[in-house]
């Protein structure tokens, strides 16, 4: 019964990820990107992921070392940027990402910038034509999302909204960040196991 059950789980799992594919999808170059970021509260195995609303919830996924998600300032209305996710949801071996997708590598992302012209003008060509000043020419469609951060011991502020999108890779230390009145598409350094910091996730094909 277990087996049958499984079954059924992954076919439509897959059922779900050829429907991201016709849906949400946007090929660039030689690459296949999601269109928007990732929105989901389960793992691959359909196992659900921990939504840290409180500070509490936040020190405690931070500390035990939890998967957790949120929207920003915890509010419905931010859910058209996606999730927040912490690095403990986006390096779980159950799989954050869909099946036939990934979280992109640095060498995913540099991929895609370098066919976008280079790091120095990618990022205005994947800003939203909404809510910042980019062109999408891209229709990468990148929204200004923000994150949520802080110390050991502090609470989870969250900031940038409308300001910076923050894309979390699976290289460690590492993030991929666009801000407003910038035409470049940034890196940044993040703390191995960065369990404070909830940012973007943007699928790529496998």
């Amino acid at each position: 019964m277990k087996k049958y059950i499984l079954t059924v789980f992954i076919f439509f799992c897959s059922l779900y990820s050829l429907f991201i594919t016709a849906q949400d999808s946007i090929k660039i170059g030689t690459q296949t990107w999601m269109s928007k970021n990732l929105d989901v509260t389960t793992f691959r195995n359909g196992e659900v992921i921990m939504e840290a609303k409180t500070d509490k919830e936040w020190k405690e996924a931070m500390k035990e070392e939890k998967p957790a998600w949120c929207y920003y300032e915890n509010k419905a209305s931010n859910a058209k940027y996606g999730k927040l996710y912490n690095y403990f949801a986006i390096s779980d071996p159950r799989g954050l990402a869909p099946i036939g997708w990934k979280i992109p590598s640095n060498e995913d992302w540099k991929t895609l910038f370098d066919f976008l012209g280079g790091y120095k003008s990618a990022g205005e060509k994947m800003k939203s034509n909404t809510e910042w000043d980019g062109s999408n020419s891209s229709g990468f469609n990148a929204l200004p999302s923000g994150l949520r951060y802080g110390k050991p011991g502090a609470i989870g502020d969250y900031g940038n909204l409308g300001e910076i999108s923050y894309y979390w890779t699976t290289t460690p230390g590492s993030a991929f960040y666009l801000r407003k009145n910038r035409e470049a598409a940034e890196k940044m350094q993040v703390a191995a196991k960065a369990g404070h910091a909830y940012m973007s996730v943007r699928c790529v094909k496998e």
